[in-house]
């Protein structure tokens, strides 16, 4: 499964300069299109590796990405990202497991990507803040995740890690 960055770049263009010079139902024929070569991208431009018991940890699965040059966990940086990578985890990954580890890390609630940029873009569920804003005696580590079912995502302890998988990113797009 290789992918061609020139050629994503290409489609896009073309996608965003119909979309420009269309008007009415040419208009939403067009932004059908962009969606589907958008999905078309993602299936190139991530790897989704299922769960295997040599992988048991966040830091394995990026060792394993981390392997082909270029690659490392998936960043997802925005909601266009985020939806493709969600239709393709729930129309062709239907093995065993709990869910596949992105590049999310915390530590003591600070979200950051495997490359250590700051996360600007989540698909977390909200969650209520502790009243009394204690802070943690002893750091606290956490690892994001999309669980498969419901395709959410959440975040896992390093211990006891679910059986998970791993999406990889081609970094160079």
């Amino acid at each position: 499964m290789l992918y061609c960055c020139r050629d994503k770049q290409v489609y896009l263009y073309q996608g965003h300069l119909a979309r420009f010079n269309m008007t009415g139902l040419y208009a939403v024929l067009g932004l059908v299109a962009f969606i589907l070569i958008d999905t078309s991208s993602a299936r190139s431009k991530y790897r989704i590796v299922e769960y295997n018991s040599r992988v048991t940890s966040w830091k394995d699965a990026r060792d394993a990405c981390r392997r082909t040059r270029g690659w490392d966990l998936a960043k997802i940086e925005n909601r266009q990202e985020n939806e493709a990578l969600k239709y393709l985890l729930a129309t062709e990954c239907n093995n065993g497991g709990d869910g596949w580890f992105i590049g999310g890390r915390s530590e003591n609630g600070v979200w950051k990507w495997a490359d250590n940029s700051d996360m600007l873009f989540d698909d977390f569920p909200p969650v209520r803040s502790s009243i009394n804003g204690a802070r943690p005696t002893s750091t606290v580590i956490n690892y994001a995740v999309i669980f498969k079912g419901d395709y959410q995502w959440g975040y896992v302890a390093p211990r006891p890690t679910p059986r998970m998988g791993y999406v990889c990113e081609n970094m160079n797009c």
